[in-house]
C-alpha cells in the first residue's frame, strides 16, 4: 500500500469519518479542516502537521497519537482522549479541550492562547514554554505537570489542582487562581502581579522574593507559607490565614488585613508602610521586631503585642512606640 493512501482516501472523506477505526493512520500533513472525527479511533495515528482546524473531533481516542506542529485552532475536541499524545509546537488557538483526557500528554511550546481546558486531566503533562495566554483551565488538574517558563499570564485556573506543579519561569501575571490548589508550590521569585489568589490553598508554598503586588488574596491560606522578602504592596490580605507564616523581611505596604490570622507568624523587619490594620490581632505572633509601622491605619480594635505600645491621642491621632 503506498505510502500516502491513507492521506488521500481520508482527505477525500474528511466529513464522513464519524466512529471510524483510524488505528495508526497515516494522515502526516493531511487537509482535514472543518473534518467531521467525532469518536473517531485515531489511537497511534501520526497526524504530525496535519490541518485539522475547526474539526470536530469530540471523544475522539487520540491516544499516543502524534500530532506535532498540528493546526487543531477552533477544534473542538470535548471529551478527547490525548493521554501521551505528542502535540509538540501544536496550535490550539481557541481549541475546546473540555473534559479532556491529557495525562503524560507533549504540549511543549504548543500555543493554546484562548483554549479551554475546564474540567480536563492534565496530569503529569509537558507544558514547557507552552502558551496559554487568557486560556481557561478552570478545575483542571495539573498535578505534577510541567510548566516551566510557560506563559499562564491572565489564564483562569480557578479550582485548578496544581500540587506538585512546576512553575519555574512561568508567567503569572493576572492569572486567576481563585479556590486553586497550590500546596507547598514553588513559587520562588514569581511575578504574580494582579493575580487573584482569594480562597487559594497556599499553605507549605514557598514565595521567597515573589512579586505579589495588586493581589487579591482575601482568606487565602497561606499557612506556613515561607513569604520572606515577598512584596504584597498594595495587596488585600483581608481574612487570610497566615498562621505560623515566615514574613521576614516582607513588603505590606498599603494592604488591607482585617480578619487575617497572624497567629505565630514570624514579622520581623517587614514594612507595615500605609496598611490597613484595622480589627488585625497581631498578639499572639511568633516575633513582631523591626517594623516599620509609618503611616498605618489603625482602629480600637487593632491590637498589638505586649512590646508595641499605642497612645490615643484622639478619636483619629495615635502614637506607637516599639
Amino acid at each position: 500500500m503506498p505510502e500516502n493512501t491513507d492521506r488521500e482516501k481520508i482527505e477525500l472523506s474528511k466529513a464522513r469519518q464519524q466512529g471510524a477505526n483510524l488505528f495508526r493512520a497515516n494522515l502526516k500533513g493531511a487537509e482535514l479542516s472543518g473534518g467531521n472525527f467525532e469518536k473517531a479511533n485515531l489511537t497511534e495515528a501520526d497526524l504530525s502537521g496535519a490541518n485539522l482546524s475547526k474539526a470536530n473531533m469530540v471523544g475522539a481516542d487520540l491516544i499516543r497519537a502524534d500530532l506535532s506542529g498540528a493546526n487543531l485552532a477552533g477544534a473542538d475536541l470535548t471529551g478527547a482522549n490525548f493521554s501521551s499524545a505528542n502535540l509538540f509546537q501544536a496550535d490550539l488557538r481557541g481549541a475546546m479541550v473540555a473534559q479532556g483526557y491529557l495525562t503524560g500528554v507533549d504540549l511543549s511550546e504548543a500555543d493554546c492562547t484562548n483554549a479551554v481546558f475546564n474540567n480536563s486531566d492534565i496530569t503529569m503533562a509537558k507544558l514547557r514554554g507552552t502558551k496559554l495566554r487568557n486560556a481557561s483551565l478552570k478545575d483542571a488538574n495539573l498535578e505534577g505537570s510541567d510548566l516551566e517558563n510557560s506563559d499562564l499570564g491572565e489564564a483562569d485556573v480557578r479550582i485548578g489542582y496544581l500540587r506538585g506543579a512546576n512553575l519555574k519561569g512561568a508567567n503569572l501575571k493576572g492569572i486567576n487562581l481563585s479556590e486553586a490548589f497550590l500546596c507547598k508550590a514553588s513559587l520562588i521569585g514569581q511575578d504574580l502581579t494582579g493575580a487573584d489568589l482569594s480562597k487559594a490553598d497556599l499553605s507549605g508554598a514557598s514565595l521567597m522574593d515573589a512579586n505579589l503586588t495588586d493581589t487579591n488574596c482575601t482568606r487565602a491560606n497561606f499557612c506556613e507559607a515561607r513569604l520572606q522578602r515577598a512584596n504584597f504592596t498594595g495587596a488585600n490580605l483581608e481574612g487570610a490565614n497566615m498562621l505560623e507564616a515566615n514574613l521576614t523581611g516582607a513588603n505590606l505596604t498599603g494592604v488591607k488585613m482585617s480578619k487575617a490570622n497572624l497567629s505565630d507568624a514570624i514579622l520581623k523587619n517587614v514594612d507595615f508602610t500605609n496598611a490597613n490594620l484595622c480589627g488585625l490581632d497581631l498578639r499572639y505572633v511568633d516575633e513582631f521586631s523591626g517594623c516599620n509601622l509609618q503611616s498605618v491605619q489603625i482602629d480600637a480594635a487593632t491590637l498589638f503585642p505586649p512590646n508595641i505600645q499605642v497612645k490615643w491621642i484622639s478619636d483619629t491621632e495615635f502614637e506607637i512606640k516599639q
